[in-house]
């Protein structure tokens, strides 16, 4: 496969992740790349908290009714060995194996670019990236700043990380690295 098959938006997800990055290394100065892994993501999306964000995002009557009815008032079941449970109502998540889920999950966590002023935040689906040009240690903290602010966020909007898919990687010229950065 090559890249101009990937869905575009997939591709510049890629595309201006390797530019941050290269411009970075090619300025000598070093990059910090934080990998985000939002735990059980497209599970975990409370509806009310998402239709109040399609609100926000100007997604109003009917339109906004479609959705209303897209997520509310599910109910599923588990079947284990023919022995089913009874019906439950499915209160967060968005329907998984859908054009829709993706997208919904998107505009949940599409604010969150506003939050880091000094990383460039890149989403795609469930994943997220963090990326900072860095020359000072007063840079690893507005960092850790970012990271702080999506954790305080992650805790506003009921998603949370999985600390053991995070991970974090400093692409360099020299040898020097900090790896201090917490998300816990």
């Amino acid at each position: 496969m090559v890249l101009s098959e990937i869905d575009p938006l997939f591709n510049n997800f890629f595309y201006y992740s390797y530019t941050s990055v290269f411009n970075s290394v090619e300025s000598k100065r070093h990059t910090e790349i934080v990998f985000l892994d939002f735990a059980k993501a497209f599970d975990s999306v409370p509806h009310n908290e998402l239709l109040y964000k399609l609100w926000l995002t100007d997604i109003t009557g009917p339109l906004w009714l479609f959705f209303k009815d897209y997520l509310q008032n599910r109910k599923h079941f588990v079947e284990v060995e023919g022995c089913k449970s009874g019906l439950l109502p499915v209160k967060s998540g968005v329907p998984q194996g859908s054009v829709l889920g993706p997208l919904l999950f998107l505009i949940y966590v599409n604010d969150i670019p506003s939050l880091c002023s000094f990383s460039s935040v890149f989403l795609i689906a469930d994943d997220a990236k963090l990326i900072a040009s860095l020359n000072s240690a007063s840079e690893n903290l507005a960092l850790q700043k970012d990271l702080d602010n999506l954790l305080s966020w992650c805790q506003s909007w009921k998603l949370s990380l999985n600390t053991s898919k995070c991970a974090y990687m400093n692409v360099s010229l020299s040898s020097s690295t900090n790896d201090n950065y917490t998300i816990n």
